[in-house]
């Protein structure tokens, strides 16, 4: 899952607006306990578990992949709006994003949820994407080809 998560970290990090990008483990829901450093931060989440396909030739594929963009913002203001304005700079940023042909490890992200939540100070807007993972890590990386040569006479 690392390749995944630094493939959308490196889109993520070319928006100056968002400040660091980390794995999601509930960071801002235990907040007093883990101070999130540089906010806005957004915290990349993958389905659990992901399940995956065989497609054949040691390729495999999790075609129905969620990944969740939680960006969090700390705001003495009661309403969302730059929480919102914020979320979508990043949501422009990121939907069908055409993702580097680096093996094609993923599918462009298309936006199925958006939902928010606040936790004291904290505004939570968390982005939530469909795509498709691919795994080519088992196939070799050269192919052997056996070759007939075939003479003519004339």
């Amino acid at each position: 899952m690392k390749a995944y998560f630094d493939l959308i970290k490196q889109r993520i990090a070319e928006l100056n607006e968002i400040h660091s990008v980390h794995w999601y483990n509930g960071q801002y829901e235990r907040y007093d306990e883990t101070r999130p450093p540089d906010l806005p931060a957004v915290y990349v989440e993958f389905d659990n578990p992901v399940y995956w396909q065989t497609a054949g030739g040691g390729v495999q594929v999790a075609p129905e992949t969620t990944v969740r963009l939680h960006l969090v913002a700390k705001d003495l203001d009661d309403k969302p709006d730059k929480l919102w304005e914020l979320g979508g700079l990043l949501h422009r940023h990121m939907h069908l994003w055409p993702v580097p042909d680096d093996d094609t490890i993923m599918t462009s992200l298309m936006r199925s949820q958006w939902e928010w939540r606040q936790y004291d100070q904290l505004k939570v807007l968390i982005i939530s994407y469909k795509t498709a993972l691919y795994d080519y890590s088992t196939v070799p990386h050269t192919t052997t080809v056996l070759l007939r040569p075939v003479i003519e006479k004339k």
